[in-house]
């Protein structure tokens, strides 16, 4: 499978919900690097597909149209490539949100099994953390194994779940 149909795939199913396309989604569940089930992106051997483009690409593929959030980011991670917080540890069953890996693909909704690592590779990733008035508090991680990079997006950016006036915190 292309990385423009695999890309395309993932995008998709996140827009329209796993249910409704699995069937086609069933055919090519597996990549170099995880197993597209339920919805949600295996990423279980880190280090299967290394991402190999810019940052500023993989902010735009992350969904960030926003340039002064972009350049934000970008400035930040220049400043301390370290990271701004100590070190994230992966684990298990990690949700770690958008994944962008290989040559530019998108896998949404990525839950992380190091445990399945083939490479017994470092399961740690370098962490900042971004308050931004458009996406809430965005968490950007680079995964030592590889190079990918993972957004997640806490706040007023989150998409709520919840049902107003029934007591739901959101």
């Amino acid at each position: 499978m292309s990385v423009i149909n695999r890309r395309i795939l993932l995008g998709n199913l996140a827009a329209v919900g796993a249910s409704s396309v699995w069937p086609l989604a069933a055919q090519a569940a597996r990549w170099s690097n995880g197993t597209l089930e339920g919805g949600s992106f295996h990423w279980r051997n880190g280090g299967g597909d290394p991402y190999r483009g810019s940052l500023a690409q993989a902010i735009r593929l992350a969904g960030i149209n926003d340039a002064a959030t972009a350049q934000a980011l970008q400035r930040l991670i220049r400043a301390q490539p370290g990271g701004n917080s100590r070190a994230y540890r992966i684990r298990d069953g990690d949700r770690l949100g958008v994944m962008i890996s290989g040559h530019g693909w998108v896998a949404r909704n990525t839950v992380a099994w190091p445990s399945q690592w083939r490479r017994g590779a470092s399961r740690t990733a370098a962490v900042w953390y971004l308050d931004n008035s458009r996406y809430g508090e965005v968490r950007v991680m680079k995964a030592h194994v590889c190079g990918n990079w993972l957004f997640e997006f806490f706040g007023s950016g989150r998409f709520c779940r919840c049902s107003p006036g029934q007591g739901d915190a959101c």
